[in-house]
């Protein structure tokens, strides 16, 4: 066991892992969600709330802390949907941002809580749309969004502009189109997909699309060390080309 009995029914205990990040071999985060009983989904129903409301938690597990210290968690209150992930440059941190709303919740490195939110009229993020995925790169934290975009984090509330698709989806219901995942070989060669067939890609200057014979919702990307580029999409779906 890396964790004790004591340290998972603290941090764990009536939680659901929801997303999870690698900062380093010994740093590992996780996004938490409330796990309700029947009885409360009831309740919930009956009154009309927002699941996606439900109380939420960051936790960190440090592998290299003494048996029994090496999670911690810290609760976020009614945040919404989240997602995670971590950047060694400029600074080792863990990146936590909620989906509709664009909070940032960072950890590590000395700085343990929000961060300006994302603001999607600021010029260099301009078009951004809500926080789908975020991947690491040569340490570099990357995020794509909805409303095909895709952008780096430079430094606390700085991002490059350079990464962001011009052309908005025709579907109007921005948070079912666009990019749900992106991977790359470097960034002069970066792959996205994301809504009905809706691919990607950006050569540095950028970005084409590739048409694919589906109009099914496509959800990962990968591109192999064998050289080829994997997508994914519902009900098993799966294309490999260059």
């Amino acid at each position: 066991m890396l964790i004790s009995a004591f340290e998972y029914n603290n941090v764990f205990k009536d939680y659901y892992i929801v997303d999870c990040a690698v900062r380093d071999r010994n740093i590992f985060g996780f996004a938490l969600d409330s796990f309700y009983t029947d009885a409360e989904v009831e309740e919930e129903e009956v009154h009309g709330w927002d699941r996606f409301l439900r109380p939420k938690r960051i936790a960190a597990f440090f592998r290299h802390y003494p048996y029994g210290d090496r999670m911690t968690g810290e609760n976020l209150g009614n945040w919404g949907q989240l997602v995670m992930g971590a950047c060694n440059v400029p600074k080792g941190q863990i990146l936590l941002i909620e989906m509709e709303n664009d909070r940032i919740y960072v950890f590590g490195s000395g700085f343990n809580g929000e961060e300006t939110p994302v603001d999607r009229d600021h010029p260099d993020l301009k078009g951004f749309g809500a926080v789908m995925k975020i991947k690491t790169f040569e340490g570099e934290a990357f995020m794509c969004g909805s409303s095909r975009s895709l952008t780096k984090r430079i430094d606390q509330g700085r991002y490059d502009s350079r990464f962001l698709q011009l052309k908005p989806p025709e579907e109007p219901d921005y948070l079912k189109e666009g990019f749900r995942d992106f991977d790359m070989f470097s960034e002069q060669d970066i792959y996205a997909a994301g809504g009905r067939g809706d691919f990607w890609h950006f050569n540095g200057n950028a970005w084409r699309q590739i048409h694919l014979p589906t109009n099914t919702w496509l959800q990962t990307v990968c591109c192999g060390g064998d050289g080829m580029v994997y997508v994914s999409g519902y009900e098993g779906l799966l294309f490999m080309g260059r």
